[in-house]
């Protein structure tokens, strides 16, 4: 049902702010005081971005995250927001999210259409990263930030200060768990055991879903082409 509202509110403003206002008691909205917007598919490393920008800036940061909505973008575009767009490629994220949120396989793959789609046909500046590269450089991808959004304190601490992300990772969790455990079907660190059932879920999307896999493994394409190379 979260996931249905969440497809609701991506028809439009008005449909956002219906949904913003008297449906979702999460936060994270982008707002007039917001200082950057970090987005993407679930399963696209939203966490670990939002984790690695709290961890090498010299103040709280007021940042838009973790909706994974249309119309959370669209929202963003109107208030001006600079906005950094996570793409991963569809066959990890989509067995991720189906992992993580129990959606169906169907399901995750229309949602990736969708989000992508409005993401392609987009004529705004968003400043498309991918997640592999963000994962392997992220002293680049705090660089990039600094000099598309000039007035963010940050400064990249080494890779000393990974631990530090880590940290801030299991600490998410734990407060979207209610404090109560680190699940591993959800933390956003590697895992030996969800990367068995990701491989089970891959092999029945190559097989079941070709086709609408090899769309998205298209729009993916189109998306990764505009990205920034960290």
């Amino acid at each position: 049902m979260r996931w249905l509202l969440k497809d609701f509110a991506a028809n439009s403003l008005l449909s956002q702010e219906i949904y913003r206002r008297f449906i979702s008691s999460s936060g994270n909205f982008v707002n007039v005081d917001s200082d950057i917007v970090v987005e993407g598919y679930p399963r696209s490393g939203n966490t670990f971005f939002a984790a690695l920008l709290m961890s090498h800036s010299l103040r709280p940061l007021k940042m838009a995250r973790h909706r994974h909505e249309i119309g959370q973008l669209k929202r963003a575009i109107s208030l001006d927001k600079p906005i950094f767009l996570l793409v991963r490629n569809p066959l990890n994220s989509v067995a991720s999210f189906v992992i993580r949120e129990g959606v169906s396989i169907s399901f995750a793959l229309k949602y990736y259409m969708e989000f992508y789609g409005y993401v392609e046909r987009s004529k705004e500046s968003l400043n498309v990263i991918c997640f592999s590269e963000m994962i392997d450089r992220p002293s680049k991808l705090i660089k990039l930030v600094q000099a598309r959004v000039p007035n963010l304190p940050l400064t990249y601490y080494g890779t000393g200060s990974d631990m530090n992300v880590r940290s801030m990772i299991i600490n998410m969790e734990l407060e979207d768990s209610g404090g109560s455990e680190i699940r591993e079907t959800h933390v956003g660190i590697p895992s030996k055991k969800r990367d068995y059932e990701k491989e089970i879920i891959s092999n029945i999307i190559e097989r079941k879903y070709k086709k609408i896999y090899m769309e998205c493994r298209s729009i993916y394409e189109r998306v990764y082409s505009k990205r920034y190379v960290l």
